[in-house]
């Protein structure tokens, strides 16, 4: 019972861990900036395969180029209705997709 509740307990702070999907920018045709964000159990692999992912599909399946490469934030935001800092990361990378 208690390899259960342990088990299930993972699974609920890996779902925290990032927040939203991968969001995109269009920079110019054919070239996006892909961004994930994650809060302090979000770890750089994780957020490097959403970012990946979303370039993929982007990308139609005819790959892509890495313009700048994959970089980590860690940002410290206020939140005033509770008076405590919170913390996450943003990771972004800017693609060029291959013809």
């Amino acid at each position: 019972m208690m390899k259960y509740l342990y088990v299930v307990f993972m699974f609920t702070l890996s779902g925290c861990a990032t927040w939203f999907p991968a969001s995109v920018q269009e920079i110019e045709e054919g070239t996006y900036m892909i961004s994930a964000f994650g809060n302090s159990f979000a770890s750089q692999e994780g957020m490097s395969e959403k970012i990946h992912k979303k370039a993929d599909s982007l990308c139609a399946g005819n790959g892509y180029e890495k313009v700048v490469a994959e970089d980590t934030k860690w940002t410290h935001q206020k939140d005033y209705s509770t008076g405590m800092t919170e913390s996450f990361k943003t990771m972004s990378m800017t693609i060029s997709c291959n013809s």
